[in-house]
């Protein structure tokens, strides 16, 4: 039983943590209940060898107890496999991926329409309302359009990997058609960040932007040269009450050796 739930141990550890290539739901479904079963199994073992040895309370709470702790680090592992293995599998790839895009179409710079380019402008204005909102608008584009590509990429892994399956014909067509949705959504954010770089004064705010960034890392450089001096000095203070505490009690106890070597009556000798 010992060697049965170790090598099932080591499986799980295995496919968790070095299985990198795309896995079945069904891999991960049975992954993650074997890996909450071993985990679970051998923890309650392991609590309830240890409260029976210490002999704190009676086999009955010993068990109840163990097998409390065994169900909860059980069912935390089963839903930390899960989650983890499902998202190896091509329907965990295609879920993230359209929770991408669905972060691109919630945005305002692309699920809006704007009937020129000074209404998109506005908006920006609006919106981010600093002195330099035109670079800001510029930047969280490009974050839209990193997350379209790896949408993308994640929906072609997922198309892959379950092409030429009977069972993932439809599943196919959803990708095929997230695709679509990319492509859309990409033809969207390139012709507004070519007016917001475009702008007369978009270069003159990323100067401006680019000064308030230095001047941030400036302050953080300094916040931190003075947080290390202050801890230094710190440092310095308590080790000076530490040496000033070890000679006040190294002068005590000479004092006291001092009259306890010549305690009794003094005799003088003339």
């Amino acid at each position: 039983m010992k060697k049965l739930l170790l090598k099932s141990l080591a499986g799980v550890l295995f496919c968790t943590f070095i299985q990198v290539k795309p896995i079945s739901e069904n891999t991960a479904k049975y992954g993650s209940i074997a890996g909450g079963v071993v985990v679970g199994g051998l923890t309650g073992a392991g609590t309830y060898y240890y409260l029976t040895k210490t002999e704190q309370i009676d086999s009955k709470t010993s068990a109840l107890l163990s097998v409390l702790a065994g169900g909860a680090a059980g069912g935390l592992t089963w839903w930390m496999l899960d989650s983890w293995l499902s998202s190896l599998t091509p329907r965990g790839k295609y879920k993230a991926a359209m929770k991408l895009v669905g972060y691109v179409e919630a945005d305002s710079l692309v699920n809006r329409n704007f009937s020129s380019q000074e209404e998109l402008v506005s908006h920006i204005n609006a919106r981010f309302g600093t002195s330099w909102p035109l670079a800001l608008a510029r930047e969280q584009s490009m974050s839209l359009a990193a997350s379209l590509n790896s949408a993308r990429s994640l929906s072609a892994q997922a198309y892959q990997e379950a092409s030429g399956q009977i069972e993932y014909t439809a599943f196919c067509s959803d990708c095929k058609n997230l695709d679509d949705r990319i492509d859309q959504l990409a033809k969207k954010i390139e012709p507004r960040v070519n007016v917001i770089v475009n702008h007369k004064d978009y270069h003159f705010q990323v100067k401006l932007h680019e000064k308030h960034l230095e001047a941030e890392r400036e302050r953080a450089h300094q916040a931190q040269l003075n947080q290390a001096k202050l801890s230094h000095d710190s440092s310095e203070r308590d080790k000076d009450r530490y040496i000033a505490g070890s000679n006040r009690r190294d002068d005590r106890n000479f004092k006291r050796d001092v009259l306890n070597n010549h305690a009794g009556p003094v005799t003088l000798t003339i």
